[in-house]
């Protein structure tokens, strides 16, 4: 195998570094939705362990499932309820996409693209540009 140019190293270490900016984010996200879910839920002043009780451990999607779900409890404006609840949709149409793109395996093709597969999947293009766009939707839902 030969040896990797610079530039196809500088690829692999944008996509790296995108792939970390998408991860905080997505976490970042995942508790603002902890913290909406205790909220609505008057959970805000309980111990830690009362409120880890109602949304440690679930998945994101479940979280903002929930939180839309249960918005109405504090939020009175249709439009805020239907943002809670677009939030639950825009994750959802995403995560797939967004969990290649962080446990996906990832090879460089001869034409250097990132390609990345999940362990039991196909290999599947996931560009620079694509990867920037999950990330700048897990910065918009917030």
């Amino acid at each position: 195998m030969p040896k990797p140019t610079q530039d196809q190293l500088d690829v692999v270490l944008a996509h790296h570094y995108q792939t970390g900016l998408l991860c905080t984010q997505w976490a970042y996200l995942e508790w603002m939705l902890e913290v909406a879910i205790w909220w609505f839920s008057d959970l805000l002043d309980k111990s830690d362990e009362q409120r880890l009780t109602e949304t440690g451990g679930k998945p994101i999607s479940v979280l903002a499932r929930e939180a839309g779900n249960i918005a109405h409890r504090k939020l009175t404006l249709k439009s805020d309820i239907d943002a809670m609840k677009d939030i639950a949709k825009r994750i959802e149409e995403s995560l797939a996409e967004r969990n290649l793109a962080v446990h996906g395996v990832r090879t460089l093709s001869p034409d250097e693209v990132v390609l990345a597969r999940v362990t039991r999947g196909t290999l599947q293009n996931l560009s620079l540009i694509r990867l920037r766009s999950l990330k700048k939707l897990a910065k918009s839902s917030l």
